[in-house]
């Protein structure tokens, strides 16, 4: 399995890390609800992310590499804040501009796929 290529330089200060979670919920026309976890891996971690400032070779690396993988084949990331790799599938893969430097930003979703 491929890894996020190192450019040299870690995604931006401030990683974010959220939660995914997928509920099967039964409504009742009371306001009644049951609500229970939708399969064996209803929470998902996920990062939104953003390189940056990126000289033009950084960009065209990290970018190609999401791209080439854009929501359907997963790769290895690890967090700085976890001492080993997940799995995960990007997202919401945009690059761009400013002055003479780039930024890329992704949206990483761990994949639970075998």
């Amino acid at each position: 399995m491929d890894t996020l290529p190192d450019i040299g330089r870690p995604p931006a200060f401030g990683l974010q890390e959220k939660a995914e979670a997928s509920v099967d919920r039964a409504r009742f026309g009371d306001g009644y609800e049951q609500r229970r976890p939708a399969g064996l891996n209803s929470i998902k971690r996920v990062w939104p992310l953003e390189w940056t400032p990126l000289t033009v070779e950084q960009k065209d690396t990290l970018y190609q590499f999401l791209f080439s993988k854009a929501e359907v084949e997963a790769f290895l990331f690890t967090p700085k804040t976890h001492s080993s790799p997940v799995r995960v599938v990007a997202t919401d893969i945009s690059w761009r501009q400013e002055g003479r430097f780039y930024t890329v930003a992704a949206t990483f979703t761990e994949d639970h796929n075998p």
